[in-house]
Formats: structure tokens, sequence, C-alpha cells
């Protein structure tokens, strides 16, 4: 998604920068000043839309995140308590009746439940293990836009300093009797 709009951030900066002539006349160049500013606004809007962007993908991610880790939590305590029961059913089967085919098949489809338990939660420990992966790159991703972003912030605030500048130098020129 960002990747998308990264030429277009680039395409009206660079516009932004080619449209700084400056003008002797003062109502030109004061309709220039307000077409830049009025574009450097659209550049922060962009900007500040797309850092809201990355703040909701992070919650989102956070959230999916912390579903899969309960999921496994929820998982890991069926597995203990159907290992507990396989443990107890095992012990009641020794004493009382060994010969019983019917507890053994119990038995066998609680492991075979156990086992499929336990590679679900493997399944789900490495979607995590992926997850936290995509999420530690996407958060770089989105500090490296950020990084850019306040970057450009910082080039377009140091351009309407020297437009400041140079209007005050020309209105004193002008009440001086200059140009």
């Amino acid at each position: 998604m960002f990747k998308s709009q990264q030429p277009l951030v680039l395409f009206i900066t660079l516009l932004l920068f080619s449209c700084g002539a400056p003008k002797t006349n003062n109502t030109e160049s004061e309709t220039e000043e307000d077409l830049f500013l009025n574009k450097v606004d659209s550049v922060l809007s962009i900007a500040d839309t797309e850092i809201e962007n990355i703040i909701h993908h992070n919650i989102e991610d956070e959230k999916e995140h912390q579903e899969l880790i309960n999921t496994i939590n929820r998982l890991n305590s069926i597995v203990t308590r159907l290992k507990y029961n396989l443990n107890e059913k095992e012990s009641v089967n020794i004493e009382l009746i060994e010969s019983n085919d019917s507890l053994i098949l119990v038995n066998y489809e609680k492991d075979d439940l156990i086992e499929s338990q336990k590679y679900f939660i493997k399944n789900l420990e490495e979607k995590i293990k992926y997850k936290d992966l995509q999420h530690l790159e996407s958060t770089k991703q989105y500090e490296a836009i950020v990084y850019r972003l306040e970057d450009s912030l910082s080039t377009l605030n140091d351009s309407i300093n020297n437009m400041t500048l140079f209007i005050m130098d020309n209105v004193r020129q002008s009440k001086r009797g200059g140009y």
C-alpha cells in the first residue's frame, strides 16, 4: 500500500520545490506563496494519513498476534487436561481391566487427539513466529517510512522558513523604496 504511494509523495514534493520561483510583483508572489502553502499542506495531509494508516495496521497486527497467543494458551490447556485424563484412564485400565478393548480404543483416540493437538499447536507456534517476523519487518518498514516523511517535513519546513525570510527581505526592500 505504501510502496504504491511513495512515487506520488515524491512527485508532489518535487512539484512543490519546482514551483518556488520568486516574482517581483507582490500580488503574484502572494498568490504563488498561497499555492505553495496549499501544496505543502496537501503533502502534510498525505503524510498524516500515511502515519495514521501505519498506526492502524500496527494495531491490527498486534491484535492478531495476541489472538494467536491466546489460542495457543487455550490449546495448551486442553492438551494438559487430555494428558491428565489419559494418564488417569491408563492407570485405571491397568488396575481394573487389562483386556478391555474398548478402553484401549478410547486411549488410542485420545493419543491421536493429543498428537493432532500437538501438531496444531506446532503449526500455530510457527504461524506466530512468522507473524512476529512479519510484524518486525513491517515495523522496520513503517519506521523507515516515518523517517523519510520526517525528513521530507524537515525539508519542507526549511523551504517555508526560506520563503518567509525571502518575503521579509522583499517587504523591507519595498518599504525602503527598493525595486
